[in-house]
């Protein structure tokens, strides 16, 4: 989520950001003091209040990949809020998505196009996806279950949460960039 805030930040630009209404209107947060609701300082802090993804939202497993917007209309009452946001912190998965959508809306591009090409590419990050795409069907381990059964790909529904599928080499990219304060010192990644 921190980085999905520095993302947003610099998709900012000099550009109002939208409110927490506009953004996401089926959510709800109570007032608390010196705050209208929820906020993106709220998202990126884990302070909004909401719950953790409910099950519906991590049984959803669809194929064909849902837009950002829709799928965060898809089960909108885990996101509201138990406390006034800015009060208490607790981590929820969704934050990740909703900062995710902020980037879309100010950037004007979907999420995965906007990391793909301010992060993946000057990354040297190939083979990275979000998807159970071409390049993950052909690079992508086959993971198994504890019983040494294949497990199927989980399409997830917050992708910006925990769908990024990479290899070491090019997560090592990510993972020097951020142990260096954003600056890009690369592996070479040619798999």
């Amino acid at each position: 989520v921190r980085t999905a805030g520095l993302i947003a930040t610099e998709a900012h630009a000099g550009r109002a950001t939208p409110s927490a209404e506009t953004l996401l209107p089926n959510s709800r947060a109570s007032a608390s003091p010196g705050r209208s609701g929820w906020d993106a300082g709220a998202v990126v802090e884990h302070t909004t209040g909401w719950d953790e993804i409910h099950l519906p939202e991590i049984a959803h497993n669809d194929p064909v990949p849902i837009a950002l917007g829709d799928a965060l209309d898809f089960h909108t009452h885990s996101r509201t809020s138990r406390w006034p946001p800015g009060t208490r912190s607790a981590y929820t998965n969704s934050g990740a998505a909703v900062a995710a959508y902020i980037v879309e809306k100010i950037s004007g591009v979907p999420y995965e196009t906007y990391v793909g090409q301010h992060f993946l590419v000057p990354l040297k990050m190939r083979h990275t996806t979000f998807l159970n795409d071409a390049a993950y069907q052909k690079l992508g381990a086959i993971t198994y279950d504890k019983n040494h059964h294949p497990v199927l790909y989980r399409h997830l529904l917050y992708r910006a949460a925990g769908g990024i599928n990479s290899s070491p080499r090019e997560m090592a990219n990510l993972l020097t960039m951020l142990l260096n304060e954003y600056r890009l010192n690369l592996m070479d990644s040619r798999t």
